[in-house]
């Protein structure tokens, strides 16, 4: 499931450079929009230590992306969350329930962070079974802002993991 976090970073980059390419001249002022929808399979196993046993999750996360660039700046929004993931414990056979959303939000300039950007993230996973001690929380944050000369002017982030009920 972080595996769908880092994925997720490397989408926005990779998108966000896509748009920039994309964007319009100078001279055009009107903007390019775009909203797209995709899957993709999300399956592996992911134990953590001191929050339990393996577990086995299968499934897919829906992914949905929306952007838009003109001559002065590009936004791009992207929201994932896991459709359908079952999970057992490879230890007690428990059957985990699993809700995950992911989402992100970046702001660039046409010159990239050259000239002015940010980006902040969030998502949340939770992974909960039946029995005491059981559940794992998930609940990532982070913000980068870079002004206009390429500096950071500030960044935050925030990793909370929690086992138990």
């Amino acid at each position: 499931m972080m595996q769908s976090v880092f994925r997720s970073v490397s989408l926005g980059v990779m998108v966000s450079g896509l748009m920039l390419m994309l964007a319009p001249s100078a001279a055009d002022a009107q903007a390019i929009t775009f909203t797209d929808n995709f899957k993709f399979d999300n399956n592996g196993t992911l134990f953590v230590h001191n929050c339990g046993e393996p577990v086995v999750c299968t499934g897919f996360t829906h992914v949905v992306i929306h952007g838009t660039t003109n001559k002065k700046r590009t936004l791009l929004k992207i929201h994932e969350n896991d459709q359908g993931v079952d999970c057992v414990g490879q230890d007690s056979g428990l059957s985990y329930n699993s809700t995950y959303a992911f989402n992100q939000t970046t702001h660039n300039f046409p010159g990239g962070c050259a000239e002015g950007c940010n980006a902040t993230q969030a998502g949340h996973w939770d992974l909960q079974a039946p029995g005491p001690g059981n559940d794992l929380r998930i609940h990532v944050v982070f913000h980068i802002t870079f002004n206009n000369n390429g500096v950071i002017t500030a960044d935050f982030g925030r990793v909370n993991l929690s086992c138990g009920d």
